[in-house]
């Protein structure tokens, strides 16, 4: 009996590990996890080209800086061009709002007719990129230097090209830009008309050229409209007087005395 029960003890001992050998699961290896290396793009930055700062010159008309007019008016839009709101001479609330377009700005002085060719042929062999000229005194030198040099571009205010013939000839490498005269100055004669107490008004020019002629013929216009009595028939009760130059005030001067002396209370004056 004995015997027996030593038997089964012992079969349910063997049965019993191989049953947990069979059982028993395999271990898992688990591979280790090989990571690759990140391999960053190197960060290749272009290089900032500046663009060459636009090369602007400017010749002005014989009344030069401070005329208060034409030329001043040029030599404050290319300021502008190079300094933008910068300027000292910009108003408090136009500051900010200029921006500068990166000019370089070359202004040259003429004191006489004769200066306007030899100015503009210094700024041509430089290769500028633009030149303005100022005034219409300089429109022969403009066609003449732009002859020579048909790869420089050329812009003049207030005047055409104009050959030696003494004719209007655009070139490929100009510009031109007019004025109206005759629409401001009829507001001018319309207001005078309507203001004056005497009903006399009078009207100084400069050089008498066709284009004081225009001043004059729309301030004309404007008085007739307002007040045909003080302008008369065809505008000729305006008292005119022309003093034969843009520079000398007194000349002016003494033009308007005259006029006032002969009672009128309104003067225009359009001398360049």
């Amino acid at each position: 009996m004995k015997k027996w029960v030593w038997i089964l003890i012992a079969a349910l001992v063997v049965g019993g590990g191989a049953l947990y050998y069979v059982t028993r699961p395999e271990p898992v290896v688990e591979e280790p996890v090989v990571e690759e290396p990140v391999v960053e793009e190197p960060v290749v930055e272009e290089p900032v080209v500046e663009e060459p700062a636009l090369r602007i010159g400017l010749v002005t008309s014989v009344g030069g800086r401070g005329d208060k007019s034409f030329n001043d008016a040029a030599l404050r839009g290319l300021e502008l061009w190079a300094a933008g709101g910068d300027l000292a001479t910009v108003p408090e609330f136009l500051k900010g709002e200029i921006e500068s377009l990166g000019v370089e700005p070359r202004v040259i002085e003429s004191r006489v007719v004769e200066d306007f060719y030899p100015n503009l042929r210094i700024l041509a062999e430089e290769g500028l990129d633009l030149i303005v000229a100022v005034g219409f005194l300089q429109s022969e030198a403009v066609y003449k230097v732009a002859k020579e040099f048909p790869d420089v571009k050329f812009m003049i205010i207030d005047g055409l090209p104009t050959n030696p013939e003494g004719e209007v000839e655009m070139l490929p490498n100009t510009q031109a830009y007019l004025f109206r005269e005759n629409e401001g100055s009829f507001l001018v004669g319309a207001l005078a008309g309507l203001m004056t107490e005497t009903n006399k008004v009078g009207f100084v020019g400069g050089m008498d050229i066709f284009i004081i002629h225009r001043f004059e013929a729309g301030y004309k216009a404007g008085v007739m409209t307002t007040n045909p009595e003080a302008a008369g028939p065809e505008g000729r009760g305006v008292l005119v007087d022309y003093t034969g130059d843009f520079r000398d005030p007194l000349k002016g001067a003494a033009s308007a005395k005259a006029i006032f002396g002969k009672e009128a209370d309104i003067i225009f004056a359009a001398a360049g």
